[in-house]
């Protein structure tokens, strides 16, 4: 009987400890870190080219053929303030999904980027995982698309403040005129 007394004692306490750790965790959490947007705008700034790119995490491709294209442009956040930004980009050809896979057609390519800022609220380099995908709205004249959709994760590997955060991004690549454009949002440590 007492066995089963200290047995009732110890499960009525757990929900009491419990309740009191999430709630101080929880509040510990919601200080921790906050999410806030990210916006970028980029111009290619010159032809692609067959390779890897050369900077940070952009210096990777698993299966060849592979091409880097480079950007310029700014970005506006409240992680980073406002400022220019360079973009590295290398997209892995050899691992497109989808039909007519690789440089043409219909399909998805990965790619890893490396983002250069500098912005009012410091220098930072970012390292990203990305997909560009081919327009699934003209799957008979793919050459008719104006844009291809663009997404992907980051996170900060380098800043010249004491910050670390991640996020994810979503927009769109518009052919015609070599402009990026995305939004997405971080969490950001202080």
């Amino acid at each position: 009987m007492n066995r089963a007394v200290l047995i009732a004692a110890v499960i009525a306490i757990i929900p009491c400890v419990g309740g009191g750790h999430a709630a101080e965790s929880s509040a510990t959490r919601s200080l921790l870190f906050k999410v806030v947007p990210v916006e970028l705008s980029a111009k290619l700034t010159s032809p692609a080219t067959i390779g890897v790119c050369d900077q940070g995490f952009s210096n990777q491709c698993a299966v060849s053929p592979c091409v880097c294209e480079k950007f310029d442009g700014t970005v506006a956040s409240p992680a980073f303030g406002e400022g220019s930004a360079t973009i590295d980009l290398t997209l892995d050809a050899g691992n497109a999904i989808g039909n007519g896979a690789q440089f043409a057609g219909i399909g998805c390519l990965p790619g890893y980027g490396s983002v250069g800022i500098s912005a009012s609220g410091g220098i930072f380099t970012l390292s990203a995982i990305v997909s560009v995908c081919s327009p699934t709205t003209h799957l008979s004249s793919p050459s008719k698309a104006k844009t291809e959709p663009v997404s992907g994760s980051f996170a900060i590997q380098q800043a010249a403040v004491n910050e670390t955060g991640y996020g994810f991004f979503q927009g769109q690549y518009y052919i015609h005129s070599e402009m990026l454009v995305v939004k997405g949002k971080m969490a950001i440590v202080p």
